[in-house]
């Protein structure tokens, strides 16, 4: 009976293991613009439950200011179809090739920071 019991809680801690391992994630950042462009990018949002996503604050910023500048940046969070995602624009073209975004998120249960260097195309 001990040994039973040993294997059942085994099984539920492991459970209870896998679900923390579903937490709100962040994907690769996708860019939509060119240089002296204004800013298009986006960041989809992978395993985020519905209430992980209603309470969800984001924030976006320049991770240093070099040559670029201060951008002004703007966000928002899409619920477009089956792959919600952080749109970032700036009103701003892009004059640098090179720009780094610090990108956090904080949920009711959890947080994230990112970083993400852009290397912006010519074209």
């Amino acid at each position: 009976m001990k040994k039973y019991l040993a294997v059942v809680i085994t099984a539920l801690t492991s459970l209870l293991g896998m679900q923390s391992a579903e937490a709100l994630a962040v994907s690769d950042i996708e860019l939509s613009s060119s240089l002296n462009q204004q800013l298009d990018a986006r960041i989809f949002l992978l395993s985020a439950t519905e209430s992980e996503l209603h309470s969800l604050k984001v924030s976006v910023q320049q991770a240093e200011s070099g040559t670029q500048g201060n951008m002004k940046l703007e966000h928002e969070v899409v619920e477009d179809g089956e792959r919600p995602y952080i749109k970032i624009t700036s009103k701003d073209a892009v004059r640098e090739p090179v720009l780094n975004l610090q990108i956090e998120l904080s949920w009711s249960t959890g947080r994230l920071l990112r970083e993400y260097a852009l290397i912006i195309d010519p074209q």
